[in-house]
């Protein structure tokens, strides 16, 4: 295999043009496991190129999509919807805001808490990722029709649910946030997760 730059990608490996000069295969090339693993990694490749285009490194545009559909949060609600720790938090706010994108807010009659908004270029930025959000979908979707999506669809639910509760999370359906933590489906609230 040879290394080439393309304008979709710098770095992809290209397999031979004669598919008889053979490609060494994964031993577990055949599994189910394998082939998500596989595609998670392309997904995460094409998606950081998309967002290179729109000047935003992977994770950032989490961050704005949260903060577009709230006026201002504390960095301890951002952290919490994005579902990471205070510190990972405060260094994607701290990048995001020396980029312009997001302001840090006076407090609301607590002097400790910092809130932070987008700025209007951040707006204009959270905007930008929807065609950034179409555009990974119809990559991923090009060669299926309208039912292979659907059914597509529905498998990887099933096996997010299987993968939930090999873990212990409660299934996306029944999780309900209160006092800033994920409730079971018993109703008691999850700890598990870092507030």
């Amino acid at each position: 295999m040879s290394a080439v730059s393309t304008s979709r990608g710098a770095g992809l490996m290209i397999p031979p043009a004669n598919p008889r000069q053979g490609l060494m295969r994964h031993p577990d090339s055949r599994s189910i496991a394998y082939q998500l693993l596989h595609v998670a990694r392309l997904h995460r490749a094409r998606t950081a190129m998309l967002l290179h285009e729109v000047g935003l490194f992977p994770g950032q545009e989490q961050a704005l999509e949260a903060l577009r559909a709230r006026d201002a949060m504390s960095m301890s609600e951002l952290a919490q919807i994005l579902r990471v720790r205070p510190p990972t938090v405060s260094k994607t706010v701290a990048r995001l805001s020396a980029a312009g994108l997001i302001e840090r807010r006076g407090p609301d009659g607590d002097g400790r808490v910092v809130r932070v908004g987008l700025t209007m270029a951040g707006q204009e930025k959270a905007e930008a990722l929807a065609q950034v959000g179409a555009g990974i979908e119809e990559d991923v979707t090009a060669l299926l029709d309208d039912r292979e999506r659907k059914r597509l669809r529905k498998l990887l639910k099933r096996v997010e649910r299987s993968l939930r509760g090999a873990i212990g999370a409660p299934p996306m359906e029944t999780e309900l946030v209160v006092v800033g933590r994920p409730v079971r489906p018993d109703g008691s609230e999850d700890r598990s997760l870092p507030r």
